[in-house]
């Protein structure tokens, strides 16, 4: 199923990829990596799921398609990356986020952990 059919209106890169303009407003990313280069004019298929691009075809040619499992596939490895990544920062500013915790007053700790007993006004 075709999410957007469009015409190209402009386009600009850099040395990975190709952004794309189109005449109705809609913009996307393509890559070089795929060996086409979209210029002002040509039609654009673009094939969605949710907001995420699973596919384009170029002038009625398939560029690519991504099947549901292959996107699974890359989206776990991204995730995977990003874990890693995330837990090796941690690791990394562990020691001065925990001196930074203990120099603060006691009343922020106790908000922090959740241990704040404060007593009612009304009481």
């Amino acid at each position: 199923m075709i999410d957007k059919d469009v015409i190209v209106k402009s386009v600009t890169y850099d040395d990975r990829s190709f952004y794309v303009n189109t005449e109705s407003g809609y913009g996307f990313c393509l890559e070089k990596k795929y060996g086409v280069a979209p210029k002002p004019g040509d039609k654009m298929a673009v094939y969605l799921k949710g907001s995420l691009v699973r596919g384009m075809d170029l002038n009625g040619k398939r560029i690519y398609y991504k099947s549901d499992i292959t996107l699974e596939k890359e989206r776990q490895v991204w995730l995977d990356e990003y874990n890693r990544e995330k837990q090796e920062t941690f690791e990394k500013n562990k020691a001065q986020m925990d001196a930074d915790y203990e120099s603060l007053p006691d009343d922020f700790k106790q908000r922090i952990t959740g241990s704040d007993k404060t007593t009612s006004i009304s009481g």
